[in-house]
């Protein structure tokens, strides 16, 4: 079914769960630019951009990192453990990696790769995205960088988000209070 069928609607609310529906919409999305992208290139091109990132939070010295190449797959992901390492350097205390059980990150070559750099990787159980405190810095981000705003390019929302980064990385002491884990719930 494609994504502008009048039944695509009724097709969605036939999809037994929202990770279902969302993943029925990603692929009508994707779709539909495949089979426009020749009518209007600059367009349809524009509609696939996405930006994919990594991120990191150092939660003794109060600094956060982001890192993007580009899609998230295993190379990549090997790339940023590479990076993460650089980017820890002449820090004390060891590193460790919170990460969904996403192929990217349950990849042998990651999993490898993160062995060599002594990196310690824990995977959270599914659907759990409130036990990682990325997220946080996700929402965040969300909050200061897109909410009620849209960039004209893929490239404009990269350096809105390293902008984001810089700044709040200027401030340790906000950064462990907005970041820091909730362990219990508060009456």
């Amino acid at each position: 079914i494609q994504l502008t069928d009048a039944e695509f609607d009724a097709h969605l609310g036939r999809a037994a769960s929202d990770r279902a529906k969302a993943s029925e919409m990603e692929h009508a999305i994707r779709s539909h630019i495949r089979r426009h992208l020749d009518e209007d290139p600059v367009r349809f091109r524009k509609l696939s951009e996405r930006l994919n990132c990594y991120g990191a939070y150092d939660f003794t010295n109060g600094e956060c990192m982001i890192w993007e190449d580009g899609w998230c797959d295993g190379e990549r992901t090997v790339a940023f453990l590479g990076a993460l390492k650089e980017w820890r350097a002449g820090k004390q205390g060891r590193v460790v990696v919170i990460w969904d059980n996403a192929p990217c990150h349950t990849a042998k070559v990651v999993k490898a790769k993160a062995a060599e750099l002594g990196i310690e990787l824990v995977f959270l159980p599914g659907y759990s995205p409130d036990l990682n405190p990325i997220e946080r810095l996700w929402d965040w981000m969300r909050q200061e960088v897109t909410r009620g705003h849209c960039y004209d390019s893929v490239a404009e929302l990269t350096a809105a988000a390293q902008a984001f980064i810089a700044g709040i990385n200027a401030d340790p002491v906000a950064v462990v209070d907005r970041l820091w884990p909730v362990f219990e719930l508060d009456p």
